[in-house]
């Protein structure tokens, strides 16, 4: 638990000192950004959940993810995700890996919606869990405004399941955005605030999403995400 708060506390404070480049803007929903050829960008997540916020101390658990994503191409980038996950009570393992590819539809940089595809594999650390995940980036800037929206489909054995993921941005200043983002599935529905900053290399956004609506005692209801970007030019 301490080890995860000093984790949260550095985050923020590198918030405050990071120098506007390509950073997420939310920490669950995607933008349109990409990688040009030769880039490459290190990222790690930390994410919590609870399904009781004020009994954390014994039931929070907490997902890690290290990402190491490269720019392919004009149109095309790649990413390998090594993924540790932490249950209430229990000691952080690796619990498996993610490979994902991210496709410009359009060959024009600046068409509407600045269309992307994004498929991902994924298994778990003995590989006997495998699936797969198809998403549609969408992002437009209106005004001062940034929206995104990301519907969402992923295949689990004979399972089919949906998701949509939101987000609006508005930016404080060159370097620092304040928003909000929503995610809706059969496993509930969550909204949020989220803060981002960055600038030529690094970045950083802090996001947390409450569940809306009833829940059931197992049910997570708190959300929590760090996630800090470096990038790596040719």
């Amino acid at each position: 638990m301490n080890r995860l708060r000093t984790t949260l506390v550095a985050g923020v404070l590198l918030c405050a000192g990071l120098a506007h480049a390509d950073q997420r803007l939310w920490a669950w929903t995607y933008g349109s950004a990409m990688l040009e050829p030769g880039e490459a960008e290190l990222e790690h997540y930390t994410t919590l959940e609870s399904p009781d916020w004020s009994q954390r101390e014994t039931n929070l658990a907490a997902v890690q993810q290290f990402e190491l994503e490269i720019g392919m191409g004009p149109r095309l980038d790649a990413a390998v995700y090594q993924v540790f996950s932490r249950e209430p009570g229990a000691s952080l393992d690796w619990t498996g890996y993610k490979v994902r590819l991210r496709w410009r539809l359009n060959r024009d940089p600046e068409a509407l919606g600045h269309p992307l595809l994004y498929l991902e594999h994924k298994n778990n650390n003995t590989l006997s869990d495998a699936a797969a995940e198809a998403k549609l980036l969408l992002s437009q800037r209106v005004g001062m405004l940034d929206l995104a929206f990301n519907p969402v489909v992923e295949l689990h054995g004979d399972d089919v399941e949906f998701e949509s993921l939101a987000g609006v941005s508005v930016p404080l200043s060159p370097r620092l955005n304040l928003g909000c983002e929503a995610r809706s599935s059969e496993h509930g529905h969550y909204l949020g605030p989220v803060i981002s900053h960055g600038g030529e290399g690094l970045w950083a956004v802090l996001g947390a999403g409450w569940r809306l609506g009833a829940a059931e005692p197992t049910d997570i209801t708190h959300e929590l995400r760090l996630i800090l970007g470096v990038r790596v030019k040719e």
